[in-house]
């Protein structure tokens, strides 16, 4: 969620008597209350997309559509200093569907617990919000192999000012093939300093910058909850990432490996990468970037069948907040034996506008 932590208190959570609280409102920050001493605090945002696409399928038809892709409504905010932290979040483009809603209890920065529903930290990619991609969407390599928004807990922290990271949790595991068990860890480290999850860092001038991350999880469903024989019972996954920043130059790579096994199936093993780059060609106001996603989700046949997505894209920011315009050109190459008639060798074209708040 795009900037849901609130200000940090300014002094020990104890307020004078009397004293009133601050409000603010902008299209850059949200609009918010807080205790005059900051120690607690609470915050309302919101992220809107509207996207028009064009798809041209190899030996088809063209088709124009527009739509909402994205309103969605954020609220967080912290008690008792930095020690509670809240976030709740909600998709109202299409049906009602809440999306996130966790609580961090902070002991310190190197151990905190969060508990509710939220991402989950397998992929790099997948922690980055909305607002702060490169390109309108995250690849498909990294939406096949993520695991999605979970319900359960995680410890994490940061080591060394930001330096290193851990995140390990347990959750409910029904956003992948069933209800179960998923357990997940992450690690990553920054040798130079702490990189944020955002894709869009070299927009904000500063030092050479990278971090490097491997995340792994296990899925358990009991076979009497497998929804088809294409679900899996198991599924371990495990991921590597890498990303650097340079002057106005942001560059990053994910790699991920599989496997699902099924008792009605053989085991099916995929893999993937991406990597994708962006330089801002107008200091922090234009980005140009670039992507390449391939995937195998079943090497073990003999068929194999593959994507390969290129997208080259643009993003102007209109405001030095949250409003900007997005393009993208993306171009498909399917193996028929895909067998998926959302993917089809062609070219996509999307303009989007995003604001978030």
């Amino acid at each position: 969620m795009p900037r849901v932590t609130a200000l940090p208190a300014r002094d020990d959570g104890r307020s004078s008597p009397g004293a009133a609280p601050l409000v603010t409102a902008s299209l850059r920050d949200g609009f918010g209350i807080r205790s005059a001493n900051g120690a607690h605090g609470l915050r309302l945002g919101a992220v809107l997309a509207v996207r028009t696409s064009l798809d041209l399928p190899q030996g088809g038809e063209g088709a124009l559509h527009s739509d909402v892709h994205l309103a969605r409504l954020l609220l967080g905010g912290h008690l008792f200093g930095q020690h509670l932290r809240y976030a709740v979040s909600a998709e109202l483009s299409r049906e009602p569907l809440l999306r996130d809603l966790e609580v961090v209890f902070v002991w310190r920065p190197e151990l905190q617990a969060r508990v509710g529903r939220f991402r989950t930290p397998f992929s790099r990619q997948f922690l980055v919000p909305r607002p702060a991609l490169q390109l309108p969407d995250r690849s498909i390599v990294s939406d096949f192999f993520r695991a999605g928004r979970e319900t359960g807990v995680s410890l994490e922290g940061q080591l060394a000012e930001g330096r290193a990271e851990y995140r390990a949790g347990i959750f409910s595991g029904d956003g992948i093939d069933g209800p179960g068990l998923l357990a997940m860890t992450r690690l990553a480290v920054a040798p130079l300093g702490a990189v944020a999850y955002d894709e869009t860092l070299a927009r904000t001038p500063g030092e050479v910058r990278f971090a490097i991350g491997v995340g792994a999880y296990h899925h358990v469903v009991p076979t009497a909850q497998e929804t088809s024989s294409d679900s899996a019972s198991e599924r371990t996954a495990g991921g590597l990432d890498a990303v650097v920043r340079a002057g106005p130059i942001t560059v990053s790579a994910e790699g991920f490996i599989d496997r699902r096994r099924s008792p009605r199936t053989p085991d099916r093993i995929g893999v993937g990468a991406f990597a994708q780059a962006g330089v801002f060609v107008v200091p922090g106001t234009f980005e140009v970037a670039g992507r390449f996603s391939w995937l195998a989700p079943d090497v073990g046949t003999c068929s194999s069948p593959s994507i390969e997505r290129y997208e080259v894209g643009t993003t102007y920011h209109v405001t030095s907040g949250g409003l900007k315009l997005q393009s993208r050109l993306a171009h498909n190459q399917v193996t028929p034996e895909m067998r998926d008639p959302l993917l089809v060798t062609g070219q996509e074209v999307h303009l989007q506008v995003l604001l978030s708040f």
